[in-house]
């Protein structure tokens, strides 16, 4: 695994709390970097939990059906407030799922091998990831609270508050400006403005 991580030329992992900008920052990044490779750990979370997928598969071994829709989905809601308020489970769901982000990630740089990595990623995943750069977009949490519709506040919250900043070197960039002004941060501090 280590000299699978070590062959591609740069990895960078963007980073930060939810809805923060991360998704923005990466896919601006990957827009404007030639031979680059874009992943999203969220994105590639989301299809673990589709229906009969692996993820779902393994949830639903380990939980029964406790976050099971009546319709037989993946309850992300109920998930994401019992990871967020129950570090037992946030402890068992990361057992379950990192080790299925993380063999894709082994495959994406296994199989670009001269390309630029870009990794949307949690701070957990930064620790198997090894990227060369991280770069970490922060808010304040009456930012947030705009951008996120999907959560009710006080669950937003304890999301929010359960981001942990990793110590290690990084570039962070502050997102509680204009889209514009936080585009040309983005842009700026990855050296890749135009």
């Amino acid at each position: 695994m280590k000299n699978e991580l070590r062959q591609s030329i740069i990895r960078i992992s963007i980073i930060g709390p939810i809805s923060s900008g991360k998704t923005f920052a990466a896919k601006l990044i990957h827009k404007n970097l030639e031979n680059s490779v874009y992943f999203n750990c969220d994105d590639f979370v989301d299809e673990l939990y589709k229906k009969d997928n692996q993820g779902y598969k393994i949830i639903n071994k380990k939980f029964s059906d406790k976050y099971l829709t009546r319709k037989k989905q993946i309850d992300k809601k109920k998930l994401a407030q019992d990871i967020f308020s129950k570090p037992e489970i946030k402890k068992q769901m990361e057992d379950l799922i990192h080790p299925l982000v993380m063999a894709e990630i082994k495959k994406i740089i296994k199989n670009h091998k001269n390309k630029i990595i870009i990794i949307e990623s949690l701070p957990s995943i930064i620790k198997l990831f090894k990227p060369s750069s991280v770069i970490e977009i922060i808010s304040d949490f009456s930012n947030i609270q705009k951008r996120n519709k999907k959560f009710e506040p006080k669950i937003l919250k304890k999301i929010y508050n359960s981001y942990n900043s990793p110590k290690i070197t990084k570039i962070q960039i502050q997102n509680n400006e204009t889209k514009t002004k936080f585009k040309n941060k983005v842009l700026y501090c990855s050296t890749l403005k135009k």
